[in-house]
C-alpha cells in the first residue's frame, strides 16, 4: 500500500519578529511530522528573528507576492502564489493575514482555510468587524483562548459554529526547573514582555516600590524592549529602585533567565490573548502572578499555580508577590503544580495535535459515530453543575460516544473542556422570558443548524432554559434532561413530557419536580467528584495561611451571597466566641464588593472579624480542605452540593443544613442543622470542636460513603448505561461481554 500523499500547509503571517504570535508560528511550522505534512511560511512584511531559526530547521520561508493590504489586487496575486504552491491548507495569523488566508485560499482552491486569532482586540474598527462577519463562513476561526473566542463571537460577530479554541503550547524540553538560588542573593522577579503601556510595567514598578518600603529584598528583571523603555527607566529612578531593577532588553536566553527566577510576574493592563510567557514560566516550575485579564485566568489557577490580581492594581500586585516571597515553600509548591498543568494542557505537542485535528476535519470529513450533544445553561461560572458536565463530557469517549458541548458564554466550563480536548461551540442563549424574541429565534436556528451538521444521537441538557431550546433541534434525537435544582419551574410539566429521560441528582429533585412522571422515565444519578489529591500537607497549608497547628478551622466554600448562609455562619462564630470555643472560619468563594463588605461589617459589629478570613475565589480547595477540621455548608436551599462531596472525599467532617438532597448525601456521616439557625449551627460546631474523636469518626465514615456512591467511575457508568438503554446498545454490550 502506498504512503498517503503529503499535505502542503502554508502559514501566512505579517512578519517573524519576536512575540507570542511568531513563537506559535515557529512551533507549528516545526512541530508537524514531515513525512505527512509539507509546511512553509509566507510573510507579508518581511523577515525577523524567527525567520532565521525556521530556515535553520529546514522550513522554507518566503515573501508573499502581494501588498500587506486587504484589496482585490492583493487577494488575486496571493491566490496565484498559493495555487502555484498547491496549498491544501492556508493558515493566516492575525487579522490581516487571517482575512487574506480565507479569501486568497478559497480562490486558490485550498480545501482548508484557517484564521488564527491571538489576542482579544484584533478588529476594533467597524470595518474590521464587518469584514470578519463576512468572511467567517469561508473557513475556520481558531482562537488561542476562550476569552478571544468570546470576543470574536459575541462582539465581532464570527460564526459560532466555525469558531473554536486551540490553546497555545510551549516546548517542555526547553524549560527546565529553577536552579537553587545562593543564600546571599535576593529573590528574583522576572517579567518578559515588550515595553509598551498595555503590558503594565509601571504598575509592577509601583508594586516593587511598595515592597521596598517594607524593606523586602528582591531583584526585578525586565526582559524585552519597546517604545517605553526610556520612560520606564525614569520612573525606576524616581521611585528609588535603580539598584534593584535591571532592563535586560531583547533576550534569546529566556529559558536560562527563568531557571534563575523565583517569581514570574505578568502585570498586563491591556489585551492578553493567553500569555505565552506565563506558560513558559509555569513550564519552568515558577509561580506566576498575573492580571485577571483576557486569557490569563485560563492559564493561572488562582491560589494553585499562582495569583490573579485586578489589572492596574499595584497594591494587590504587591500583596501577591509579598505572599510568595514570604512563603518560599508554598511558592515552590505552586511552581510544581504549574509545571504539571502545562504538561497536561498546554504543551507544544498538544497544540500541534489539536491544530492538525482542525486541518483533518476540513480535509478528511470524519464519520462521526454516536454524538452526544450537551447544552449547558452556564459557561462563565464554573460551579458544581459545570464541573459535573465537564467530567461527563470528557469521560464518555471510551464507551464509543463523541461529546460536543454548547456553552452560552465563554469562561470556566469552556476552558476546562478545551483543555480536555472536548469540542465546544459558543452560542449565546438569551432568556426565554426576554422581549428580544429575535435573538432567541436566532439562537434556536443556530442550534438547529449545528444539529444538522453533527447529527447527534442524544441531546443532553442541564437547565430549564436549554431544555426549551433543545426542542428546536427537530425529530430523531433522543432527549435527556439533567435536573440539578430542587426548585420547581412552571415549565416543568410541559418540558418533562417532551424528554425521553429525566435525570435528577437527588431524590428530593424528583419529589419536588417530577412526582407525577412514570418511574421508568426518571432516574436518580448522584453527583460525583474526583478523589482528594492535595498538593500540600496540612502543616504546609496552615503555615502559609498563618494558622496554628492546634487551631480549630472551619471551612466554607461557595459564592458569597445571602442564600449561601455565610452571615448565619458569622453569627454562629460570635456565639462560639461567647462559649469560649476558639475557632477560625475560612471562606473560599467569589464575592462582590458589596457582599464582602456586608459580611465584614457584620463580623466587625459582632467583634469576630479577626477570626474570619475571606479568601475570594480559589482553585486550591483540596489544600484548604487539608488544612480544615470541618466543612460547614449553611445554604438555605441546595440540591446536591459538590463541595460537600469534596469534603467527604477528603475525609472531613461535614455540618450542613438539612435542605434538598443534603440529608440523602450525608446519611450517617455528617451533622444536619436547620437552615437560617445560627444557634443550632454554633451548637453543632461546638460539639465537634470539643470532641476530636467524633470529628475524626465522621470524616472516616464520610470518605467510606464517598467511595461507595460518589466516585467519577460510578457516575460515568450510570450515565453510559442510560445512553445505551436509550439507543438500544445495552443488549449489544452484554452480548459482546
Amino acid at each position: 500500500m502506498s504512503a498517503p500523499a503529503r499535505r502542503r500547509v502554508v502559514h501566512l503571517v505579517e512578519s517573524l519578529g519576536r512575540g507570542g504570535l511568531e513563537r506559535v508560528v515557529e512551533l507549528l511550522a516545526t512541530g508537524f511530522e514531515r513525512d505527512r505534512w509539507d509546511v512553509r511560511v509566507l510573510t507579508l512584511c518581511g523577515d525577523g528573528a524567527v525567520a532565521g531559526r525556521l530556515r535553520d530547521r529546514g522550513v522554507e520561508v518566503g515573501r508573499a507576492l502581494c501588498r500587506p493590504a486587504l484589496r482585490p489586487g492583493a487577494v488575486r496575486r496571493l491566490a496565484r502564489q498559493l495555487a502555484a504552491l498547491e496549498a491544501d491548507v492556508v493558515h493566516g495569523h492575525g487579522y490581516l493575514a487571517g482575512a487574506l488566508a480565507r479569501l486568497a485560499g478559497r480562490r486558490a482552491g485550498a480545501a482548508c482555510r484557517v484564521a488564527h486569532r491571538h489576542t482579544t482586540d484584533e478588529g476594533e474598527r467597524l470595518r474590521h468587524r464587518l469584514v470578519e462577519r463576512a468572511l467567517s463562513g469561508l473557513g475556520r476561526t481558531v482562537c488561542c483562548s476562550e476569552a478571544v473566542r468570546s470576543r470574536m463571537v459575541l462582539e465581532i460577530g464570527s460564526d459560532p459554529l466555525r469558531t473554536e479554541v486551540v490553546y497555545n503550547g510551549v516546548p517542555l524540553a526547553e524549560l527546565a526547573g529553577p536552579v537553587p538560588r545562593p543564600p546571599d542573593q535576593p529573590p528574583t522577579l522576572l517579567t518578559v514582555a515588550s515595553l509598551r503601556g498595555l503590558k503594565g510595567h509601571r504598575v509592577l514598578l509601583e508594586a516593587c516600590a511598595r515592597l521596598a518600603a517594607r524593606e523586602v529584598r528582591f531583584r526585578l528583571q525586565l526582559a524585552g524592549d519597546g517604545p517605553e523603555r526610556e520612560y520606564l527607566e525614569r520612573i525606576t529612578a524616581a521611585l528609588g529602585l535603580s539598584a534593584d531593577v535591571r532592563f535586560l532588553g531583547e533576550r534569546d536566553d529566556v529559558p536560562e533567565l527563568l531557571a534563575r527566577t523565583d517569581v514570574f510576574v505578568l502585570p498586563t493592563t491591556g489585551r492578553e490573548g493567553l500569555g505565552i510567557s506565563a506558560l513558559e514560566a509555569m513550564a519552568a516550575g515558577l509561580p506566576v502572578v498575573a492580571s485577571r485579564i483576557g486569557g490569563l485566568p485560563e492559564v493561572v489557577s488562582n491560589g494553585r499555580t499562582g495569583y490573579l490580581v485586578p489589572p492596574g492594581d499595584a497594591a494587590a500586585l504587591e500583596r501577591a508577590i509579598f505572599d510568595l516571597l514570604s512563603n518560599p515553600d508554598h511558592a515552590r509548591s505552586m511552581g510544581r503544580e504549574g509545571r504539571r498543568r502545562v504538561e497536561r494542557d498546554f504543551s507544544a505537542h498538544a497544540m500541534v495535535r489539536n491544530i492538525e485535528s482542525v486541518y483533518r476535519r476540513e480535509l478528511e470529513p470524519e464519520s462521526r459515530g454516536r454524538t452526544i450533544l450537551f447544552l449547558s445553561s452556564r459557561g462563565s461560572r464554573f460551579g458544581g453543575g459545570q464541573a459535573g458536565l465537564e467530567m461527563l463530557a470528557s469521560g464518555i469517549a471510551p464507551a464509543g460516544y463523541r461529546p460536543f458541548v454548547v456553552v452560552p458564554e465563554g469562561g470556566g466550563l469552556a476552558a476546562e473542556l478545551t483543555a480536555r480536548g472536548v469540542s465546544t461551540a459558543l452560542i449565546p442563549l438569551p432568556p426565554l422570558r426576554s422581549l428580544r424574541v429575535d435573538r432567541a429565534l436566532g439562537a434556536a436556528l443556530r442550534l438547529r443548524r449545528l444539529a444538522r451538521e453533527l447529527r447527534p444521537s442524544v441531546v443532553h441538557v442541564d437547565g430549564t432554559r436549554v431544555a426549551a431550546y433543545a426542542l428546536a433541534l427537530g425529530g430523531g434525537i433522543r432527549r435527556v434532561w439533567h435536573v440539578r435544582d430542587v426548585r420547581c419551574d412552571p415549565l416543568d410539566p410541559f418540558l418533562a413530557r417532551r424528554y425521553d429521560r429525566l435525570v435528577a441528582v437527588c431524590t428530593a429533585a424528583v419529589v419536588n419536580r417530577f412526582r407525577d412522571e412514570p418511574r421508568g422515565r426518571v432516574a436518580v444519578v448522584p453527583n460525583a467528584v474526583p478523589p482528594h489529591r492535595p498538593r500540600s500537607t496540612r502543616a504546609e497549608v496552615r503555615r502559609w495561611m498563618g494558622i496554628g497547628p492546634d487551631e480549630f478551622v472551619v471551612l466554607t466554600a461557595g459564592r458569597v451571597e445571602p442564600q449561601k448562609g455565610i452571615v448565619d455562619l458569622v453569627r454562629s462564630l460570635a456565639l462560639l466566641e461567647r462559649e469560649g470555643v476558639d475557632a477560625r472560619v475560612i471562606v473560599a468563594g467569589e464575592a462582590t464588593v458589596e457582599h464582602a463588605e456586608h459580611v465584614h461589617g457584620i463580623a466587625k459589629r459582632l467583634n469576630v472579624a479577626r477570626r474570619l478570613v475571606l479568601l475570594g475565589h480559589r482553585d486550591d480547595l483540596g489544600d484548604l480542605l487539608e488544612a480544615a477540621d470541618v466543612l460547614v455548608h449553611a445554604s438555605w436551599y441546595e440540591a446536591a452540593p459538590r463541595v460537600v462531596l469534596e469534603a467527604m472525599a477528603a475525609g472531613r467532617a461535614v455540618i450542613a443544613t438539612a435542605v434538598g438532597g443534603v440529608p440523602e448525601i450525608l446519611e450517617g456521616c455528617g451533622d444536619l442543622v436547620p437552615e437560617r439557625d445560627p444557634e443550632r449551627l454554633a451548637e453543632a460546631i461546638s460539639r465537634l470542636a470539643r470532641d476530636p474523636s467524633r470529628t475524626l469518626d465522621l470524616g472516616e465514615r464520610a470518605v467510606h460513603r464517598y467511595r461507595r456512591r460518589y466516585t467519577p467511575e460510578a457516575h460515568l457508568a450510570a450515565m453510559i448505561r442510560l445512553y445505551d438503554e436509550l439507543l438500544g446498545r445495552a443488549r449489544a454490550r452484554r452480548e459482546a461481554a
